[in-house]
């Protein structure tokens, strides 16, 4: 390649001044003009929204330098061109001095303003002078200038961003912005154990910073943990992988724990349960513990599993998580049969799952468990054991969770339903002011309800279900047993069983707006169900199907029927147990149905009249009014 070089006129190029220390000198380089040329490294392409900020050099060399701009000053794409003597006679590009290995050892005389080609194992062997001079490491992946820090007579040689040398010399990596997980000699060849070199990148960001992993499979043999708030780790989507060792027996692939602003983005994290059959644990791909304002965002993770009776979980929101969030993700392929798997789970408050897709989780797609103020927004299940679940099983109230927007496609699992809501098991705890919206529900095999609100533990109470469509379940549309629940604008079809049923003691309860068509009920009430009221819906019996349009079971009180339309049942518009007497006004044939009316065997005396007008507004008639009944 031949570069070009544009002079510039100014203070800082005296041609003939000796530059003698090395930041007069890498200033100097700055100040030239940009080489031109032909091509981007990859990570500034990947990267280029963290070069904003000109934070790279470090120790004697702190001073406000742009990785790129030197990078350009001296040659990028020209590893191991000698950029030297530049100021010496005239601009130009400099030869180097002798052989390498006397530029490295230092053999020949001064090279002045030399930048020296070096391998990683020639620095790491050198014993000779080397103050004012910068090297450009040539080793394949983990290219970079380095210069040699006087002052620093302690740090460890980490491979990527410190290199020591036999005689005790730190080469400090000139860079800025993300570090390469290569640099610190991660192979990426889907073979070699990356593990340490991936861990020592995330171990050199202790002030923050990215961790950019390239297009490669990378195989991890243990947890990749990070250790300081406001990392990010970064691939280049889909074609960076991130893979669990065959025959590894360890539990979490990526963690962080009680830190905050923590970034894990565009890669594929995959926990390989094919290849680790000896596996004594659950696996769960990554795990934010009790973090706070960080994320987890476009990524694919896959092939976890559960263990030791706990399910296995792709994406972990744990502990007391605080404003965390999942975005974009893709969630396939967790659990196998007899260890199930979820796909996304969060606890904490404030969290958030968006426009994410669950695939063949055995478990659960989605989960938002023992947290307040947590959401499920937009999401896809697609042959999941259920869908999605916002439940507590802890002892304390939680409140103000929610789905709005969700897509579920062929959900098996009998017990929780495809969306389950509630207490699940003994704690006390209450689930508190619940909302799920906007969903779209369809069963293709499995058994079990669509929607299952259950409390085996603390009550269920404050509970809004609407704009639900449901078509097929293999028991019930909506299963319920809540106190002060809404279950409005759902459309629920072909169901085996009741379109809308409760459960158990149930109070404060409205039914409005439901389309209902098909199942042996259109809605069923059952013993101890008060306070109901089932208000403007539409059920329709499906021919040759034996059912009913309302039925109240056992000894509910106060349930009203109001304003209903009812078609096509077998047995009873409205039917109900000799305990039960619901309240009935509905329209039937464009008539008046209810059991409100008083039986008497001569009329009283004429009070009061209302009209009757037809559909057109003309009046037709009065209906009287009588004060009294003999």
């Amino acid at each position: 390649m031949v570069f070009r070089i544009r002079p510039i006129i100014g203070d800082s190029f005296k041609r003939k001044e000796r530059i003698g220390n090395r930041r007069a000198r890498f200033s100097s380089l700055l100040a030239l003009s940009k080489f031109d040329f032909e091509e981007e490294h990859e990570m500034n392409k990947q990267l280029d929204v963290h070069t904003d900020t000109e934070s790279g050099l470090s120790g004697e060399l702190n001073a406000a330098i742009s990785r790129r701009r030197l990078l350009a000053a001296i040659g990028m794409s020209g590893a191991g061109m000698a950029a030297g003597a530049l100021m010496s006679g005239g601009i130009g590009l400099a030869a180097p001095r002798g052989s390498v290995t006397e530029m490295v050892y230092g053999l020949s005389a001064d090279c002045g303003s030399c930048v020296v080609p070096a391998t990683i194992a020639e620095l790491r062997v050198m014993t000779g002078t080397v103050t004012g001079t910068a090297f450009y490491v040539t080793d394949s992946g983990q290219e970079g200038h380095f210069y040699y820090d006087p002052g620093d007579t302690s740090s460890p040689d980490d491979t990527g961003l410190v290199l020591v040398s036999t005689a005790g010399y730190r080469f400090k990596r000139i860079y800025e912005g993300p570090v390469h997980v290569k640099w610190f000699g991660a192979k990426g060849d889907g073979s070699s154990d990356d593990t340490a070199a991936i861990q020592a990148a995330i171990n050199g960001l202790a002030g923050g910073g990215v961790a950019f992993l390239p297009s490669s499979t990378y195989i991890v043999s243990s947890t990749v943990s990070i250790p300081y708030p406001n990392v990010k780790i970064m691939g280049s989507g889909s074609s960076t992988v991130i893979k669990a060792a065959a025959a590894s027996n360890y539990e979490t692939m990526i963690s962080a724990s009680g830190l905050s602003g923590i970034e894990i983005a565009d890669l594929v994290v995959d926990a390989n349960k094919a290849n680790r059959t000896g596996l004594t644990v659950r696996t769960v791909a990554i795990l934010l513990a009790s973090c706070t304002d960080s994320s987890v965002d476009n990524c694919i993770v896959q092939n976890t599993i559960g263990g030791g009776g706990i399910p296995g979980v792709g994406i972990a929101l744990g502990g007391v998580s605080v404003r965390c969030k999942v975005t974009g993700c893709i969630l396939k392929d967790c659990g196998v049969a007899g260890k199930a798997a979820d796909g996304v789970y969060t606890s904490g408050t404030q969290n958030l799952i968006m426009n994410c897709i669950a695939l063949n989780c055995t478990d659960t797609g989605f989960v938002i468990e023992k947290s307040s103020l947590s959401g499920i927004i937009g999401c896809t299940a697609k042959q999941c054991g259920a869908g999605a679940a916002i439940t507590n099983a802890s002892a304390a109230d939680v409140t103000g969770n929610f789905i709005d927007g969700l897509t579920i496609y062929d959900w098996s699992a009998s017990n929780t339903g495809g969306i389950q809501i509630g207490t699940p098991n003994a704690s006390l705890g209450a689930l508190l002011n619940t909302r799920v919206s906007n969903v779209t529900m369809e069963r293709v095999a499995g058994s079990g309800p669509s929607v299952y609100a259950r409390q085996q533990g603390g009550k269920i109470i404050g509970l809004t279900l609407e704009n639900i469509r449901i078509n097929g379940a293999g028991t019930q549309g909506i299963l319920f047993n809540a106190t002060d629940i809404l279950i409005a604008n759902c459309h629920i079809y072909n169901t085996t069983n009741a379109g809308i049923q409760s459960q158990g003691a149930c109070e404060r309860v409205v039914i409005e707006g439901c389309y209902i068509y098909g199942g042996s009920f259109g809605i069923a009430l059952t013993t101890g169900c008060t306070g109901c009221h089932i208000v403007g819906n539409v059920m329709i019996g499906i021919t040759g199907q034996t059912n009913y349009g309302v039925y109240c079971f056992g000894t509910g009180t106060n349930i009203n029927c109001i304003m209903n339309t009812i078609e096509n049942v077998t047995v009873r518009k409205i039917g109900y147990d000799a305990g039960t007497l619901p309240n009935v006004f509905s329209s039937v044939n464009a008539g008046i149905s209810t059991n409100a009316t008083a039986t008497a065997t001569a009329l009283g005396t004429l009070s009061r009249k209302f009209q009757i007008f037809d559909k057109d507004g003309g009046s037709i008639g009065f209906i009287p009014v009588y004060s009294t009944i003999t």
